[in-house]
């Protein structure tokens, strides 16, 4: 069986070998339901995702009984839930990661027989966040004309935020319609200021509406519902709406109260139940 990490740390550092994992296809669902009185049946107001849970069967190999205990506590000291959400990884799937705390822990079982005693136990982790993120961030660029339009692309299998950090654009005059991701406003080169970015994704758009200058970094956290200016909170500038990205090709257009186009990063990752 292959092994895990938990934060970088191999369990194999700890001694620890994995025997098997426990992984539930699904999380647990919260079901929003409504009966009316003297109705038939229920109306289906919708399904939410809730936490999800994964069992690791471990085992130790110790010539000596105390150097079994001493190891798995050593592990469980590593893994305690007050340390709080700590990332998961496969050895088998090193590409992706799932955000865990310890929730329980089964007894140990020591088999005295061998000749090297054997310490057996499992401990369950707990997933408030539900999904399975790719490890490495996804990011694009793009040179955004005005009203200018281009596809980004999720791989992932459901839809996922997306952080958009935006930029005065590199030109200052934009004629030219985008055709896709790299297309460039034409005109005068050099530093412009934008006022009122508005980022639409697949109808749904987010609007800044301060200016940007030369050297700002307006960003977007749609996942956190967060706005900032330079690092510093600029919810006041906020209009409209927080869009993901759906799982697919997403349609993404630029407007602007300047009417200059933007520079534009799209940074997310892909995630799967």
């Amino acid at each position: 069986m292959t092994g895990f990490k938990i934060d970088g740390k191999s369990c194999a550092d700890f001694g620890i070998y994995l025997l098997d994992r426990t992984i539930r296809s699904l999380p647990n669902l919260r079901e929003n339901e409504i009966t009316v009185p003297g109705k038939h049946g229920i109306y289906d107001a919708g399904t939410e995702l809730g936490a999800n849970t994964i069992t690791l069967d471990l085992r130790v190999f110790e010539i000596d009984v105390s150097t079994v205990y001493s190891k798995i506590r050593a592990f469980a000291n590593y893994i305690g839930p007050l340390n709080g959400y700590r990332e998961l990884t496969f050895d088998d799937e090193p590409n992706l990661v799932r955000y865990v705390k310890a929730s329980e822990g089964a007894e140990i079982d020591v088999l005295y027989s061998s000749p090297k005693k054997t310490g057996q136990f499992s401990v369950t982790f707990k997933m408030a966040d539900p999904f399975v993120y790719k490890t490495d961030w996804h990011i694009e660029e793009w040179d955004a004309p005005y009203g200018g339009s281009t596809t980004i692309v999720n791989n992932g299998g459901i839809e996922c935020p997306v952080i958009l950090k935006i930029y005065a654009p590199a030109n200052t005059i934009a004629t030219q319609p985008a055709t896709g991701l790299g297309t460039t406003n034409s005109g005068t080169t050099g530093s412009a200021s934008v006022t009122g970015v508005t980022i639409s994704i697949n109808g749904r758009t987010v609007k800044y509406k301060g200016e940007i200058e030369e050297g700002d970094e307006v960003i977007i956290d749609t996942g956190n519902f967060t706005v900032t200016m330079n690092g510093q909170n600029a919810m006041q500038y906020w209009e409209g709406e927080f869009p993901q990205l759906r799982a697919g090709e997403n349609e993404v257009a630029e407007t602007d109260d300047s009417g200059v186009g933007a520079k534009v990063i799209f940074q997310f990752r892909e995630r799967w139940l």
